[in-house]
């Protein structure tokens, strides 16, 4: 790996899988541990834009520092499966902004690692669809690569 390589893992599925079968196997595995919260996206723009659900997702949250946001992506009837871990509680987020880098260590330690959380998505995920597992360089490098290979011998 080049310091110019940047590698994703990418979950894909070779069937058009939908957020509500989606939310259907969470809800049934998981909706007991965690919280698990179907997201569909408004009808119209203006809905989309004060909802921000731009589509339909699934929510799992652990609490209010571990949580994702499941959305399957749609193409020539393959599914990928785009994870966001990005968003905490509103709180947090302000809380963290006012102590800076100490608010922050102190949030981590306060609510641990979610090794267990991300295992159990992951987990179901795994057990209801036939995943295929692939990882993707998606760094700069990519353009090089991509010249050296395109290149006659």
């Amino acid at each position: 790996m080049g310091l110019l390589d940047w590698n994703v893992t990418a979950y894909t599925v070779a069937a058009t899988v939908q957020a509500e079968d989606l939310h259907k196997h969470y809800e049934e595995k998981l909706g007991a541990k965690y919280e698990v919260k179907l997201e569909l996206k408004g009808k119209s723009r203006l809905q989309r834009t004060l909802t921000g659900v731009r589509e339909n997702s699934v929510f799992i949250a652990k609490n209010a520092y571990h949580r994702t946001l499941i959305t399957p992506v749609h193409k020539d009837g393959i599914t990928t499966f785009k994870f966001d871990e990005s968003s905490v509680s509103p709180w947090l987020t302000a809380l963290s902004r006012q102590t800076g880098l100490i608010g922050v260590l102190l949030i981590r330690i306060i609510y641990g690692n979610g090794n267990d959380f991300y295992a159990d998505v992951m987990d179901v995920l795994c057990t209801s669809y036939p995943v295929k597992e692939e990882k993707l360089n998606v760094g700069i490098s990519t353009l090089w690569k991509g010249q050296k290979q395109n290149q006659p011998a």
